[in-house]
């Protein structure tokens, strides 16, 4: 495991430990990876993030750190998706959830090359669905699928739309 993934594991670490800390029963918090996949001219990226959601409100909030595919911090962000929903499969452990958001993700543009970099900062609407189930009355397991059209402010390219399908998934604790 390269040291700056070790160091973002240890982060988003101790961001939960923190979290859990400080908040009240009923809140959930977790640790979450995912890819955005090279579609429409989009270098693949990973991400890893700290989640946070109330169950008084239907609402699930993360903070990213995004990485290159060899691993370079990139960047970071931010999201806040409102579930709509969330009904039970059948009769199995497994639910549906589905709902809207907001992304907002900054950063380096080309981070292994000092002659390349330029700062650039993507907004966009999130859409997405997926399916998640508590392995204990304490953890929840979940894996989801987004689409984000949105606007990227570039300082070399300037402005100009793009639309990512991040794929992620994680652990949630909830206390």
């Amino acid at each position: 495991m390269s040291a700056v993934r070790k160091k973002s594991v240890m982060i988003v670490l101790a961001f939960m430990l923190l979290a859990v800390s400080k908040l009240n029963a009923g809140t959930g918090v977790g640790a979450q990876f995912g890819v955005i996949p090279p579609v429409f001219n989009v270098d693949l990226k990973e991400t890893i993030a700290v989640t946070l959601k109330l169950e008084k409100i239907p609402f699930v909030f993360s903070l990213k750190l995004l990485f290159t595919d060899d691993w370079h911090v990139m960047g970071g962000g931010a999201t806040a998706d409102m579930w709509l929903a969330n009904p039970v499969i059948g009769r199995s452990v497994f639910r549906f959830f589905y709902g809207i958001g907001a992304d907002l993700q900054g950063g380096d543009k080309e981070p292994a090359n000092k002659n390349l970099r330029h700062g650039a900062v993507f907004a966009a609407p999130r859409f997405f669905g997926g399916i998640n189930c508590l392995l204990t009355d304490f953890s929840e397991l979940y894996a989801q699928i987004v689409i984000e059209p949105g606007v990227v402010f570039d300082e070399a390219a300037g402005v100009k739309f793009k639309v990512l399908f991040p794929i992620e998934a994680g652990l949630r604790l909830w206390f």
